[in-house]
């Protein structure tokens, strides 16, 4: 006989973390093809589809294909980190990339938590910290299309440290950054 539960909501990217550590799933991974069962407003399993979807008996099933649900969890910051949760994070075109080329930039918080939020762009060094940060700390879209230039990001491609997975994510959406990272190995 299956378990009763008033939801469940089936085929999410599911974070493993969780309001409680007995539901988490061990290893705390993200499960690219999850459910949470809920009943009476409590969380009361978190697993793979496979094993979840036959235990219960929902009142209720959510389908939520391509969403990302992070039970127990409200956060809205998101590091790019190669992972399930992070794909939104990569501009849909470098195109769209209208930032500032000259001048200074002061970064908001969310982007950029030390004492100098301020970049000066003519500044070698600056401009490439300041690309880093940008890559590496958005929350939206709108964070790099505001703060990166493409012909920039093209320019200081190969000069920029970004953590292997992140590097891998852009380099894959966009060929002409991966050919300009091997060219900079080359050289």
């Amino acid at each position: 006989m299956a378990d009763d539960a008033d939801v469940i909501v089936v085929g999410a990217g599911l974070a493993g973390l969780v309001a409680t550590a007995e539901l988490a799933d061990a290893g705390r991974r993200v499960l690219a093809d999850g459910t949470v069962a809920i009943d009476n407003e409590r969380i009361v399993a978190v697993g793979a589809t496979a094993d979840l979807a036959r235990r219960f008996a929902p009142r209720r099933t959510i389908a939520a294909a391509g969403a990302v649900v992070t039970p127990g969890l409200v956060n809205a910051h998101q590091h790019v980190t190669g992972d399930l949760l992070a794909r939104g994070l990569v501009p849909d075109r470098l195109d769209l990339l209208r930032g500032p080329t000259a001048g200074i930039v002061r970064l908001p918080r969310h982007l950029d938590w030390s004492p100098n939020t301020e970049y000066d762009l003519d500044s070698p060094g600056r401009i490439v910290d300041l690309y880093r940060a940008v890559i590496a700390e958005a929350t939206s879209p709108a964070d790099l299309h505001t703060y990166l230039d493409h012909a920039t990001l093209l320019r200081l491609w190969s000069y920029i440290w970004l953590a292997p997975p992140v590097r891998r994510i852009w380099e894959q959406k966009f060929p002409e950054l991966a050919s300009l990272g091997r060219a900079a190995k080359v050289a």
